[in-house]
């Protein structure tokens, strides 16, 4: 089975502005809230990834056991 690739594009609009370019010209006020909000979705999108990678270990204990 040959894996098809998936192209995801995310913010089509020329205009849109990166994170970066926000960052830059937000205040320094907003910039600690932006970091701290970034840095607590990658703490968040860690654990998913951790506690998704434990479930399937799990799992596959559990199915060797049982098979």
């Amino acid at each position: 089975e040959p894996v098809k690739k998936v192209e995801v594009k995310v913010n089509e609009d020329p205009k849109a502005k990166s994170y970066e370019e926000l960052l830059k010209e937000a205040s320094p006020e907003v910039q600690d809230q932006m970091e701290a909000g970034m840095q607590s979705y990658k703490e968040q999108k860690e654990a998913l990834i951790n506690s998704i990678i434990n479930v399937s270990i799990i799992y596959t204990a559990y199915s060797f056991l049982l098979f």
